[in-house]
């Protein structure tokens, strides 16, 4: 049986790797991540112990080409702070 893996990818957007100077990561995580499930995963695989851990729901923006709707999708963002 493999573990599940909640964090999918990181983040990088402008405000995202600005916040790598304040020791802020951000990564999409999937929507059936919580809070105990990240902090795991983080220690596992980074080798680091996360201070808080803030998780946002967005949806994306709709995308409209040749009459054809690409509607939101949900993305979940985790921003952890490693001090």
């Amino acid at each position: 049986m493999t573990k599940a893996t909640y964090i999918k990818k990181p983040r990088s957007t402008e405000k995202a790797i600005i916040g790598t100077d304040k020791n802020k990561y951000v990564f999409v995580v999937d929507k059936r991540a919580n809070k105990d499930n990240l902090y795991q995963e983080i220690v596992m695989k980074y080798k680091v112990n996360p201070t808080k851990i803030n998780i946002m729901n967005t949806a994306d923006k709709t995308v409209m080409r040749k009459e054809l709707f690409i509607f939101a999708i949900y993305l979940f963002y985790v921003i952890i702070r490693i001090y």
